[in-house]
């Protein structure tokens, strides 16, 4: 595996910031999570600096074993993914996310444009989608024809903020429920978990 160059990194954080982060409280939410994961901080930014968040992650003790890149990859996959949510930067980060991860992936921002996705070619192993959504279709109702229609072997994964009536509605069904906000980590293992109990 090659390094990664700082300025590389730097770049691309800062385009993503600038396609869908805009202002403090996003340009965190944007970041918080990958740097929490490698074990690292955010501090405060400094008044009239903008949205600054310096980073402090640990350092290493060394080059990663082969023991470690084992636990990293363990929910990797090539399956087909739909992610439908109307949240630009919430579905940029999901997309990013799972095609890190091996993942084909598939965006769509609102129920009418992953219905129309689900009509066509493309057979989806999985649509994860957000629960409530502009427009008349919700993630229910993509739940709804994903079991009528396409087929047994598609599996749903809906996600939201974590209301105890949506989680209820849940239950029982074909589709699982992920609480928002979740890491790339979450995501993936959860994904992972309902693709391979699917194939038993």
């Amino acid at each position: 595996m090659g390094e990664i160059d700082a300025g590389e990194t730097a770049l691309t954080l800062e385009e993503d910031l600038r396609d869908g982060c805009d202002g403090d409280g996003a340009f965190r939410g944007c970041v918080e999570d990958p740097v929490e994961l490698c074990g690292g901080a955010l501090s405060e930014s400094m008044a009239g600096e903008g949205p600054l968040a310096p980073i402090a992650v640990p350092r290493g003790d060394g080059p990663a074993s082969a023991d470690d890149d084992t636990q990293r990859v363990t929910y990797r996959g090539s399956e087909s993914v739909l992610v439908v949510e109307d949240d630009e930067v919430v579905r940029r980060y999901a997309v990013r996310c799972l095609e890190g991860l091996g993942f084909e992936v598939t965006g769509a921002d609102s129920g009418a444009a992953a219905l129309e996705q689900l009509r066509g070619p493309t057979a989806f192993d999985v649509v994860f989608s957000d629960v409530l959504m502009p427009g008349c279709l919700t993630g229910y109702d993509l739940a709804e024809y994903v079991q009528k229609e396409a087929g047994s072997s598609t599996a749903v994964l809906l996600a939201s903020g974590c209301l105890a009536s949506e989680r209820a509605q849940v239950e029982g069904g074909r589709c699982e429920f992920l609480s928002k906000p979740y890491t790339c980590e979450q995501l993936g293992r959860r994904l992972r978990a309902l693709l391979d109990q699917r194939r038993r």
